[in-house]
């Protein structure tokens, strides 16, 4: 328990040096930037009873290539695996609502992500950068794709939307350069400018 700095059930920092960790049972919340910049660490298990993941909580964790999140997880912070370079899939519990901003920026070995079905909206910046996403399955209560939550994920071959999006912001996917195909939803309100922009193999959009 010496490399876990924690204080009214809250783990404040993580102190040690070990590639696979496991959080101790009795955590409710993780604070803001528990692990960050810890490159040692491949694995980290998180405890069920946790609800809450603090802004940037494994922000650089360049090493991270697996993680076990808890379904008592209600939510996760701002940057919370910015540039975790190493992840490649994750499953996030069906608690989860929103994608926060910046979640999953430049995670650029990240190809699999299951996302719960009860999410409704990607946050601005959420899979920016993410250059190994071909493909991601959005949930039917998806309702709004913020600005940049695709941006530059240059091996994106399609967006298939759900009828329940009614809002892609701007710059959503903007430099999605293998980008071919994009399905919209007929209840669609509105399109950002520039939401397309840089999709130079875009062939076919098909409104249904």
């Amino acid at each position: 328990m010496e490399e876990f700095q924690i204080q009214d059930n809250q783990l404040i920092r993580y102190l040690g040096h070990t590639q696979n960790v496991i959080i101790p049972k009795g955590i409710s919340l993780i604070g803001t930037e528990a692990f960050r910049d810890c490159s040692e660490i491949t694995s980290v298990v998180v405890p069920e009873g946790v609800t809450h993941l603090g802004d940037a909580v494994f922000m650089n964790c360049i090493n991270l290539n697996d993680i076990r999140l808890p379904e008592s997880l209600k939510s996760i912070g701002e940057c919370a695996f910015l540039h975790c370079v190493s992840l490649k899939q994750i499953v996030l519990p069906p608690e989860i609502k929103s994608l926060s901003r910046q979640l999953f920026h430049s995670c650029e070995q990240l190809t699999s992500v299951f996302l719960p079905d009860n999410l409704s909206q990607i946050g601005v910046g959420a899979f920016e950068a993410c250059t190994a996403l071909k493909s991601i399955r959005l949930p039917e209560h998806v309702l709004r794709i913020q600005k940049d939550a695709f941006a530059f994920c240059c091996r994106l071959k399609k967006a298939a939307l759900p009828g329940s999006v009614v809002f892609i912001e701007k710059s959503a996917f903007k430099g999605c350069e293998n980008l071919r195909e994009a399905v919209l939803s007929a209840e669609l309100e509105s399109i950002g400018p520039l939401a397309f922009c840089r999709c130079s193999r875009l062939r076919q959009v098909t409104i249904s």
